[in-house]
């Protein structure tokens, strides 16, 4: 018995799929008239619900693609629709880079509106939101200016391919070779050579 990934609970179809990539798709070139309005809490409730969203899809998409892509490595079709999702994401990824910084930059007026989120005044729709925005707030003494944000976005593909080659090579369906370890023949799978390392014949 084969045992796969059943992703039919992230998208049933590869419809579904298409619709859900259609959304971010489109959703990345509106994300720069998000800039500057920060300046006021609905102005960032709004913004972080966006990204949010755009965020939590291209995580569905991602994990649908590449799990989908792991099962069959050698089905062209996955792999493409892998490349694309990677793609989309480095795209997404450099469209919010500004984001970040432009919280850091407000960080006392956000600080006084999370506090006030709860209470009858505050901005009820910022609440789900505190935790990870007091985290790029208390990351601010390791963070980048936006313009350096978006280099090391720009330049996500470059340092994802060798993970990308790597797993693209563990999860194809190619036969193994055998060798000849004390006598016996060994198939060098993947566990079979990580314990052959340490193996103290040459």
């Amino acid at each position: 018995m084969t045992a796969t990934w059943n992703l039919n609970d992230l998208f049933p179809t590869a419809d579904a799929f298409e619709i859900a990539f259609a959304h971010v798709q489109a959703t990345v070139p509106t994300l720069g008239e998000l800039r500057g309005t920060l300046t006021t809490p609905e102005g960032l409730s709004h913004c972080v619900q966006t990204l949010w969203d755009a965020y939590e899809r291209q995580d569905w998409l991602r994990m649908y693609a590449v799990n989908d892509k792991n099962a069959c490595g050698l089905d062209d079709t996955k792999v493409r629709r892998a490349a694309r999702v990677m793609e989309l994401n480095t795209s997404l990824t450099q469209a919010a880079s500004w984001f970040e910084p432009e919280v850091i930059a407000n960080a006392e007026a956000i600080e006084g509106w999370l506090q006030a989120c709860d209470s009858p005044t505050g901005v009820a729709d910022l609440i789900p939101y505190k935790h990870p925005l007091r985290k790029i707030l208390r990351m601010a003494p390791h963070s980048l200016s936006a313009a350096e944000e978006a280099l090391l976005a720009g330049a996500q593909d470059f340092g994802d391919a060798a993970t990308q080659t790597y797993e693209t090579l563990l999860t194809t369906d190619v036969p193994y070779s055998a060798i000849d370890v004390d006598g016996e023949t060994v198939t060098v799978t993947r566990s079979a050579f990580i314990a052959l390392r340490s193996h103290p014949s040459p």
